[in-house]
């Protein structure tokens, strides 16, 4: 799956180990960094082995990290049309952005 950055500066972040480990505590650090690359290797959204764990949300998805931390991805696919009842078929996304890494409520 290809993962994209809403900003260069939130690919910076997750890319240079040192601006993200004066960021965040290292155990957010290495559970960010396990579910990246579970997603990157991963065909689709619903292929990866964690799948079950994340939240559904319309076109967003939602990984808890520790310290109530989450992340927040959008679905990258431009032309992934959504469902009768507005939710998106998973099993096609193979694009994510992500968007942000913090609170719940100072992320949305």
């Amino acid at each position: 799956m290809i993962i994209s950055y809403q900003t260069r500066q939130l690919r910076d972040e997750i890319l240079n180990d040192f601006l993200l480990q004066n960021k965040f505590p290292q155990e957010v650090v290495k559970r960010l960094k396990f579910y990246l690359s579970i997603l990157s290797a991963a065909d689709n959204v619903s292929s990866t082995p964690l799948n079950e764990t994340f939240r559904f949300n319309g076109k967003y998805l939602e990984i808890d990290l520790p310290k109530n931390l989450i992340v927040l991805f959008k679905i990258a696919n431009c032309n992934l049309k959504a469902l009768e009842d507005s939710s998106y078929d998973w099993s096609k996304v193979n694009r994510l952005q992500l968007l942000s890494i913090g609170l719940l409520n100072d992320i949305k």
